[in-house]
């Protein structure tokens, strides 16, 4: 899938993928294979890789430590509180949302929801 899906939605974004190289996309995968990027950092870090046309550490966001997680889930989970929701369903897919546009990049939405206790589908 990443080799041939991601390059197609990087060209539907606009992104030019012709500076793309097998070096490139070997060093994306080992980073995902280390466990330095999370599998919903893949897309973003590809495309970073494509704008700058070579692959660096720096393209790489620093994954985030348990602390700083549960301060973001905290902070979260308290700004959360203080809205008024008319919808109380939609109030764990708000939590969740708030959460990862935070920590997009740096741990894995799988571990965020298994935190909070976000269960997909479920109402």
């Amino acid at each position: 899938m990443f080799l041939i899906q991601y390059p197609k939605r990087l060209k539907k974004r606009g992104v030019t993928t012709e500076w793309l190289n097998e070096n490139m996309l070997e060093e994306i995968l080992k980073s995902y294979a280390d466990k330095k990027i999370p599998q919903d950092a893949l897309l973003t870090t590809l495309q970073t890789v494509a704008e700058l046309g070579m692959f660096t550490e720096e393209v790489i966001q620093n994954p985030a430590n348990k602390k700083e997680v549960d301060e973001i889930i905290n902070t979260a989970k308290s700004d959360c509180e203080k809205m008024t929701i008319y919808n109380q369903n939609s109030k764990s897919i708000l939590l969740m949302g708030m959460i990862m546009k935070k920590l997009r990049g740096r741990i894995s939405a799988k571990v965020v929801a298994d935190k909070v206790g976000f269960a997909k589908g479920v109402k």
